[in-house]
Order: C-alpha cells, then structure tokens, then sequence
C-alpha cells in the first residue's frame, strides 16, 4: 500500500517561513508487509508517526502479514503516547487483526499496563477475545497487574471468561498459577469460580 505524501508535503512546505524546508517523512517498511504508519508506531517513532498523520497516512490500513493496524503494532509495544496519538486521530480503538487481536490485548499480554490503562479509558472493549478466547483479564491477571486486573473489573470486565485452547483456563487459574495472590483476591471477590 503506498501512502501520498507529496502533495500534503508539498502543501506544508508552502506554509513555512521563507528558506525553511519541510523535512519528508520517513518511508520505511520492514519488506512491504506493513505501512510505514506501522513501522514507525512499532519502533515507537513518534516525530515520524506525527509527520505520516499529518501528510495523509491512512490510519486504519490494516498489515498484509497479519491484519493489525498501527494501533496495534503500537501498543503491543507499549508507545503509549502513540497509542494517544493515533486514537486522537481517528484510530479504530477495538480494530481486530487475523487472530482478532486488539490494541488492548497486545499491551495485556505484552505487559504493558500503561497503554492497557488509557486504551481502558478511551473506550477498548475490555471483553474483547483473541482467536483462543484469551481476554485482557486472563493476560493481567497471568502477568500479576493488580492495578490493571482492578480496572478491568470495575469496567466490567468477565469474570469467568474461559479461553478456547482446549485447557478451558480463566483469569483465576492463571492468577494462581502464577501465584498473585492479592489477585486471586480480587478475582474470587467479584465472584470468579474456577
């Protein structure tokens, strides 16, 4: 997918002061497979993510490798003022990729709680499953986020939810196999059964 730029770079060159020049964005990929809005969100570039934004990157472009947005590459890598940044944009805040991924299970599970935290206050689906039936709940509760784990719950967050590999695991196994013990706490308190 090829992003146009010239015409918008063009356009702010013209907006600045005489002798300034207007520095291009950078186009970098990894093979094709991802926009540069993608690559530049994964490694966390925010000057470059801002420059795509403002020159018309298409920011809901999904990655030919696996579906995920830039809000997700985003924030499976916790660059939560990215993540801001994105959603400030127009960013599709439960957006799924091939695998139904969100940008709120990628920082669950990558053990993010900062970015988990603001995607919980823009609006995530905090019950939203990946293909497996894995939640931001069994992901925080396995890592040990008490503070993440109490803020799912107070928005609602399922208790019981059972992922779908076959072990039929809930947020309280994994808490407890863990060993999180102010979490299984919490999670027996809201009435998790198993």
């Amino acid at each position: 997918m090829k992003t146009r730029i010239l015409p918008a770079l063009l356009l702010s060159a013209a907006l600045l002061p005489a002798g300034a020049i207007a520095a291009p964005c950078d186009m970098t990929t990894d093979e094709g497979n991802t926009t540069p809005l993608h690559y530049s969100a994964r490694k966390g570039n925010l000057a470059n993510v801002r420059c795509l934004l403002n020159n018309g990157a298409k920011i809901n472009a999904t990655s030919r490798l696996n579906g995920e947005t830039a809000l997700i590459a985003a924030a499976s890598e916790g660059h939560t003022e990215i993540v801001r940044l994105l959603l400030e944009n127009g960013a599709k805040i439960n957006a799924k990729d091939q695998l139904d991924y969100t940008a709120l299970l990628a920082a669950a599970e990558n053990k993010y709680p900062e970015t988990a935290r603001l995607l919980i206050e823009k609006g995530a689906n905090v019950n939203g499953t990946d293909a497996y039936g894995e939640t931001s709940l069994y992901y925080a509760a396995g890592a040990g986020y008490t503070a993440l784990v109490r803020l799912l719950l107070e928005k609602g967050a399922h208790v019981n939810a059972v992922n779908k590999r076959g072990n039929g695991v809930t947020a309280l196994k994994r808490a407890t196999d863990e060993g999180h013990t102010e979490i299984i706490q919490m999670l027996r308190a809201a009435g998790a059964k198993k």
